[in-house]
């Protein structure tokens, strides 16, 4: 019973071990069309976002705008059986076939930043761009009230939902607005470097036009198209307005601060209201399908509070990270003293199991020795019962043995049986022999002590009413 409760404490120990080692982990794919400082911001938050998850891997992916690329990226993410895909698709149109095969396969899909011309999605997050284009459309007109504007439209990349959605909410705005005018559009990329060219060769192709506005769907191409602007000379009085607001050297709060940009609108990456929508969607939680994000727009009227928001999230982010840093190293010793201790419950196990198996045939070898002797007993009886010196009451039959010393020692052995205070001395003497020999004989032939073949021998005796005649 004892030695059960001591196997059975470390083995549950080990179960309990296991079984935490076991938990299922949930994989999340997540595929992105592009790698802008925008992307990456929102990269980094949902990684960051994760690390309150321990159970939870994510595989990020990323398409470098290439839609077949994108679309090899979402089959593999399929095929691979992830738990739920996060997916900024590249263009509007094109994305049918691989959200209906995620539905088919039980995958959740995520919209993020952008959208499809699909219903087959599970949930969308991400700001309302139409939304965008009128927020800038109205602060546009508000800067420029009464006095004839031109603007030159700077837009996404073509078949991409911001760039269509931003331009329409925009020209929406503006036609309440008699003296607002878009004289043309100068560019079709996200790209600064992409920008900076498709507006040169437009301004070398459009000498003549005259415009007091830059309305860029991004930062990015705001910058690209404002130097291409500058290098072509015509600069003066022109006012820049972008999307995104990032909180980096070159993002769209640096260039209001600094005054290149009059305004821009806050592109809110939000990658921990991703991640926290991505959890309730596999807890079974309820969540809404389209979840929108607000934003605003930033000027030198409120960059100061945006900053110091934009800061206070950042030093939030770092404190994340280190303390991430810290709970990775802790679960890597944790993970060290795991296999430590499962190697010492089974070094446990072993020497309890050993212990148990040593005592076990220790005596067993004991049961087959006193066998053997009582063995020894039957024969050298036989002999004695043979010659007439003995009777026995038992029935047990012998065969034959010749040993001298023995048949000496069981004599004197039977004389004395039933004195209580036989021992090992009192034998010797009888047989006219010093207790060493009697030891030295006990071990040579029997593999006992004198006292233990006395004992042996008084109980067989004894046992089998063995008298002298």
């Amino acid at each position: 019973m004892k030695l059960k409760i001591c196997l059975l404490i470390p083995l549950l120990i080990l179960i309990f071990i296991l079984t935490g080692c076991n938990r299922k982990q949930i994989v999340i794919g997540a595929s992105f069309s592009g790698n802008s400082e925008w992307s990456l911001q929102l990269f980094k938050e949902i990684e960051v976002a994760g690390y309150q998850y321990p159970n939870v891997d994510i595989d990020i992916r990323n398409a470098y705008k290439d839609m077949a690329l994108q679309e090899k990226q979402m089959n593999e993410l399929i095929d691979k059986h992830v738990d739920l895909i996060i997916f900024a698709p590249r263009v509007y149109n094109g994305c049918q076939k691989v959200l209906q095969r995620a539905k088919e396969a039980g995958i959740p899909v995520i919209l993020i930043d952008r959208k499809v011309k699909s219903d087959e999605y599970t949930a969308f997050i991400g700001r309302d761009d139409k939304e965008v284009g009128r927020l800038m459309g109205e602060y546009i007109a508000r800067q420029h009230t009464g006095k004839q504007t031109y603007i030159l439209e700077a837009a996404g990349a073509p078949g991409t939902s911001p760039a269509m959605e931003r331009s329409e909410g925009f020209r929406q705005a503006i036609a309440r607005y008699p003296n607002l005018h878009i004289v043309g559009t100068a560019t079709h990329t996200w790209n600064t470097d992409s920008a900076r060219s498709q507006c040169y060769y437009y301004l070398a192709a459009h000498p003549n036009v005259h415009f007091d506005v830059v309305f860029a769907h991004s930062d990015n191409p705001a910058l690209g198209v404002r130097d291409a602007i500058i290098k072509a000379g015509r600069n003066t009085g022109v006012s820049y307005y972008g999307v995104d607001g990032l909180p980096t050297k070159t993002g769209g709060l640096e260039m209001v601060r600094k005054g290149v940009f009059k305004a821009t609108i806050i592109n809110p990456t939000r990658g921990y209201a991703v991640m926290d929508l991505a959890m309730r969607i596999l807890q079974g939680k309820p969540y809404d399908k389209d979840n929108i994000i607000t934003t605003s727009i930033v000027d030198k009227s409120n960059i100061d509070v945006v900053e110091t928001q934009c800061k206070m999230n950042k030093d939030q982010m770092d404190v994340l990270m280190k303390q991430n840093s810290l709970i990775l190293d802790f679960y890597k010793e944790h993970d060290r003293m795991q296999i430590y201790v499962i190697l010492n419950v089974f070094i446990f196990i072993f020497i309890v199991l050993s212990i148990f198996l040593y005592r076990r045939v220790s005596k067993l070898n004991k049961k087959l020795k006193k066998k053997e002797l009582c063995s020894r007993i039957d024969h050298m009886l036989e002999k004695e019962m043979l010659e007439g010196r003995i009777t026995i009451d038992s029935k047990t039959q012998f065969s034959g043995s010749k040993m001298h010393i023995m048949s000496t020692f069981f004599e004197a052995v039977i004389k004395h049986a039933y004195d209580p205070d036989i021992n090992a001395q009192m034998i010797a003497d009888e047989m006219g022999i010093t207790l060493e020999q009697l030891t030295a004989a006990s071990k040579n032939l029997t593999d006992r002590s004198p006292e233990e073949a006395v004992q042996i021998t008084c109980d067989y005796v004894r046992k089998n009413h063995v008298k002298m005649k």
